[in-house]
């Protein structure tokens, strides 16, 4: 009796990868972020300092995270910490979708996808 197909192939793994990366922090919130200033800041009606400092808080957490993740990473694994924050991204990017008209709310929102954000990024390379 066989076992399950096993995936030997090296580009399985570039495949994984470019997938991971199309999904992370940096694609789908910093490059996207221009693109949404303008229809969030006239749906809410703020002004672009606001919807700005909801990008720095994200980052300024997800900064402070990463000492706290590589420690996780090098406790637990890399598969393991990477395969739960993936799903926890997701999770907190669209919560931001569910924003009531408060500009702390959405910068909060914000925060927790920055901070959760370093569980699916890409590791430093080790030295």
């Amino acid at each position: 009796m066989a076992g399950p197909p096993t995936l030997r192939n090296p580009w399985w793994v570039v495949l994984g990868a470019t997938l991971g990366l199309t999904v992370a922090n940096g694609p789908v919130v910093f490059f996207t972020f221009g693109l949404f200033r303008g229809p969030v800041t006239s749906e809410f009606g703020w002004d672009r300092a606001t919807f700005a400092s909801s990008l720095l808080v994200g980052h300024t957490l997800a900064a402070l995270a990463y000492p706290f993740m590589g420690r996780w990473i090098d406790r637990y694994g890399i598969r393991r910490v990477t395969l739960t924050f993936i799903p926890l991204f997701a999770m907190s990017t669209a919560a931001i979708s569910l924003t009531p008209a408060s500009p702390a709310a959405f910068i909060a929102l914000a925060g927790l996808c920055g901070l959760i954000s370093t569980g699916q990024a890409p590791p430093a390379p080790c030295r």
